[in-house]
């Protein structure tokens, strides 16, 4: 016997599952109910690490143009990466008999640790943007480090010295923020080794 799940009579209606970590998801297979199989025709199965709008604003993986009563269907991701998956149908009640994602744990870059002033720090081998570095590191780790003192400054420097593997000519440290109300500005700072 297969159970269903269904939402509110409503449109945009959503299905999540929340992964553990990130996936490089191959295939999604879902189990349609044997009554009212419409119910299913035209939703999207989403894939992706925006957490926004309950998950419905990352990439698709595929449309379902439908499934037949209390029949399975499986969709090609193709490797699509996320911790996110989403059943959204923008028109109908949503039903789900089951749903079985495929894939593997995405593992980050080749990285090493040190502790610098109580604070575990993870050196990763990978070059990025700011605002790549950033996502990455919320994803596999917590956050950029910030520099809180000149110690700090040399300490970190000399855990940089240890790395087994080449340094770019520069490194996301000690990163800041100003906002000014009246004129909304932005500035960043880079300190680099």
């Amino acid at each position: 016997m297969i159970s269903c799940t269904h939402t509110n009579q409503t449109e945009k209606s959503w299905w999540r599952l929340i992964l553990p970590a990130m996936y490089r998801i191959t295939s999604v297979s879902i189990t349609n109910r044997n009554v009212g199989a419409w119910r299913i025709n035209n939703a999207m199965i989403l894939i992706g690490n925006c957490p926004m709008n309950n998950s419905n604003n990352n990439p698709i993986c595929a449309v379902i143009s439908s499934i037949p009563s209390g029949g399975t269907r499986t969709f090609n991701c193709g490797g699509m990466i996320g911790r996110f998956v989403n059943v959204y149908q923008s028109s109908n009640i949503l039903t789900i008999c089951e749903l079985e994602v495929y894939g593997e744990l995405v593992t980050p870059s080749p990285s090493f640790g040190a502790v610098v002033m109580g604070r575990n720090v993870v050196v990763v081998e990978k070059k990025l943007s700011w605002s790549d570095a950033v996502l990455y590191c919320r994803d596999f780790y917590w956050d950029l480090l910030s520099i809180r003192s000149a110690e700090e400054q040399v300490e970190v420097g000399e855990v940089l010295s240890t790395a087994s593997f080449p340094l770019t000519k520069h490194i996301w440290l000690g990163l800041r923020r100003w906002l000014l109300l009246l004129f909304v500005f932005l500035f960043y700072t880079l300190k680099s080794q």
